[in-house]
């Protein structure tokens, strides 16, 4: 069986694959806590996306220290059209192959919602064309309470009514309906360009984003761990 392994900014997702089936899932804060989840299961192969530095010690801690860690150099079953591949985030190659997994043939707008929002397009002959990164919901929050002296830190919550009646209200519907609108603007403007893309929305927020969008839009909450195991499956 195959360990997918997601390592974000702020958790590490394990996934536990045989074939195209994603059999278990668990979430993690410290790479030490996969251990009981590893010891349980017959895992014969491990693979990593990851947005840190510090990768190679996480593989190690969990057990797996000859881990395939996904770079834009690895044998990959899309092209990377990006003027500095060396620079784009792993996340965003492993959800885009994610989409493809589901999607062949598509054109695919990709919206994964962590601690930014990345928002990118894989056109239907298999090429990552590129995308954009902004802030995400919670650092929407945080950037207004650390940055200024006396602006408090609003909470992940949503508002019925548009206009906020009071500071705090105001913080928090900037921060949700800004990122809202924000979706809401490039997903008119790239359907339009890219003929009537399938919208994949992945990350710890997009089923509430997605709620709320008029637009038919497809959560897949594995989005990153199914493409690695479609990235292992196409080494295979």
């Amino acid at each position: 069986m195959l360990l997918a392994v997601d390592i974000g900014n702020s958790s590490i997702k394990l996934g536990l694959y045989h074939g195209p089936m994603l059999l278990d899932y668990t979430k993690i804060c410290k790479p030490e806590e996969a251990q009981d989840f590893v010891k349980q299961n017959t895992i014969t192969n491990c693979i990593i996306s990851s947005v840190r530095k510090e990768t190679q010690e996480i593989a190690t801690a969990m057990g797996f220290p000859n881990a395939h860690i996904v770079s834009h150099t690895s044998s990959l079953p899309i092209r990377i059209l990006y003027d500095t591949p060396h620079t784009l985030g792993i996340d965003r190659i492993t959800a885009a192959i994610g989409a493809l997994s589901h999607y062949p043939n598509r054109n695919c707008l990709i919206v994964d919602m962590g601690t930014c929002n990345t928002i990118d397009v894989l056109n239907a002959d298999k090429e990552f064309l590129g995308g954009n990164i902004s802030p995400g919901w919670s650092m929407r929050l945080q950037a207004m309470d650390e940055m200024t002296s006396k602006l408090p830190l609003g909470e992940m919550i949503t508002h019925e009514r548009l206009i906020g009646k009071s500071t705090q209200m105001a913080l928090e519907n900037g921060a949700f309906y800004g990122m809202l609108f924000e979706l809401e603007g490039y997903i008119n403007a790239l359907t339009t360009q890219f003929n009537e893309p399938v919208i994949v929305f992945t990350g710890g927020a997009a089923n509430h984003f997605a709620e709320f969008i008029k637009t038919e839009i497809f959560v897949h909450p594995f989005l990153i761990l199914d493409g690695l195991n479609h990235l292992n499956e196409h080494n295979s």
